[in-house]
């Protein structure tokens, strides 16, 4: 409770925790009973904040230290500590562990001796010496493999310990697939991919852009012939390559590849982008109070006197938006926007409408229709859910306009006169020379260039490869 009101949880929340927490009996059902006073029911929901709020003490607790990190998860405290020497991890470990302690018992929580473990990553010289590091005043015992998060660590961090325990993993679940798979019974072949694509591969490749390296190839191979072996349902002594040709499966060895490279360059985009460009995929965190949406309609008439149409296109590789004003059915004004070439159609459609709001502020416009014929940028805008800043601060103009908004849908291409303009202008803009927009590399463009190279690599290395020749006639 001193948490919550450090905190300044109002007073009406707080009395219902308090309520909640205070005086609480354990009954059982052949009537024994006994009084609880650690802990919530599990799967409650404010279960989390609540414990949160006491981890985040713990967390507190520590001065920065450039040699000395703490970290959490849930309910597990990891602490790295670097030095030049083994022995010095002793001393270093004593006041922390004490920390641990005291923080503890102020909230009646207690650690696990026999679950807290301690190891060691070597650099260039092997460990000699394993310091004395205790916990309630018991020595913690050494490990030399430590897994944390679903990721085994090694003292050498070559993380081959890690895919050895995938390896064992995924051999036990195609054991039992091959229950049910035969070469003329059981399940079909496209649900055993289906199978490997969902569950087993993203169980081989969970947290590969932390453990991958280009010497892990063959051990990636070796892993994923287990299961291509059932897709096929072929003899054991076709060729890797046969087997990811017949399944479709793309080299495990060149998907990790494509996901390390997926990581590192959306890492690099947000790192080193340029200040000036629109990042189209940043997102911000909302309160639930601030949520807000825009409604749409169908177009059926011009029911106001101003009207703006928009529209968005991709012709050649280039892309283009624009909007048309009518006041009174009379085009007033048209404005033109090339974008970067990186940009989707919904981007120009979304940038048309974000342009739009801008004139209808700039000229002062009370009453305004805005008709697109992008219902997946209408549905963005009406969206609870959308989290991009780009969609939010639209909705934040639209909203905050002291006159009144229409958004309209019309369907594309069926005639109407102010969609036919805007949709000619908007391929015109794709045309000019200049870019008037320029916009970070997306993260669908990423990952579709990621893919098209490993695919490519992936076809080079069937062409030169010597095995599977028999295959190569058939296909």
């Amino acid at each position: 409770m001193q948490l919550l009101i450090k905190y300044k949880v109002p007073l009406k929340l707080l009395k219902l925790f308090d309520s909640f927490l205070s005086d609480r009996t354990v009954i059982l059902e052949e009537g024994t009973k006994w009084e609880y006073n650690v802990g919530v029911p599990q799967g409650s929901s404010c279960g989390p904040i609540l414990w949160l709020l006491v981890a985040n003490e713990a967390l507190r607790s520590f001065n920065k230290n450039e040699n000395v990190l703490v970290q959490a998860f849930a309910d597990d405290f990891v602490i790295l500590l670097k030095a030049t020497a083994s022995y010095k991890f002793s001393d270093m470990s004593k006041d922390i562990m004490l920390q641990f302690e005291q923080w503890a018992n102020t909230y009646n929580l207690k650690f696990s001796e026999s679950k807290s473990k301690y190891i060691m990553f070597k650099v260039r010289k092997n460990i000699t010496h394993f310091p004395g590091i205790y916990l309630y005043e018991k020595r913690i015992s050494y490990t030399n493999e430590l897994k944390y998060l679903g990721i085994v660590f090694d003292p050498g961090l070559s993380f081959m310990t890690h895919l050895n325990r995938v390896q064992e993993k995924i051999i036990k679940i195609n054991e039992k697939l091959r229950r049910i798979i035969r070469a003329t019974w059981g399940i079909r072949p496209e649900m055993s991919k289906e199978i490997y694509l969902t569950i087993l591969e993203r169980i081989i490749l969970y947290g590969v852009e932390i453990w991958y390296k280009v010497k892990m190839n063959m051990k990636l191979l070796q892993i994923q012939r287990y299961p291509l072996l059932s897709i096929t349902r072929t003899y054991k002594t076709t060729s890797n390559e046969a087997l990811q040709v017949l399944s479709g499966c793309i080299p495990l060895d060149l998907k990790a590849q494509m996901l390390v490279e997926i990581d590192s360059k959306i890492r690099g985009v947000a790192s080193f982008s340029d200040p000036s460009d629109i990042d189209f995929e940043k997102e911000e965190k909302i309160s639930p109070w601030e949520v807000m949406r825009i409604s749409w309609n169908f177009y059926l008439d011009v029911n106001n006197r101003f009207s703006i149409f928009t529209d968005g296109s991709k012709m050649n590789g280039r892309v283009g938006c624009a909007f048309v004003l009518y006041v009174d059915n009379i085009e007033m004004d048209s404005f033109m926007f090339r974008l970067s070439d990186n940009c989707s159609v919904f981007m120009a459609e979304v940038y048309a409408i974000h342009k739009a709001l801008d004139e209808i502020r700039i000229r002062n416009l009370d009453c305004v229709d805005i008709i697109s014929d992008s219902r997946s940028a209408l549905m963005a805008l009406n969206s609870l859910r959308e989290r991009r800043n780009f969609i939010n601060e639209i909705k934040k103009k639209g909203i905050a306009h002291q006159g009144t908004i229409n958004f309209k849908w019309v369907r594309a291409h069926r005639g109407t006169v102010g969609n036919e303009r805007a949709d000619v202008l908007a391929k015109s803009a794709c045309e000019k020379e200049i870019v008037d927009a320029f916009f970070d590399t997306t993260k669908a463009e990423i990952k579709y260039k990621s893919k098209r190279q490993a695919l490519s690599f992936w076809q080079e290395r069937w062409t030169l490869s010597r095995k599977g020749t028999i295959i190569k006639k058939i296909l």
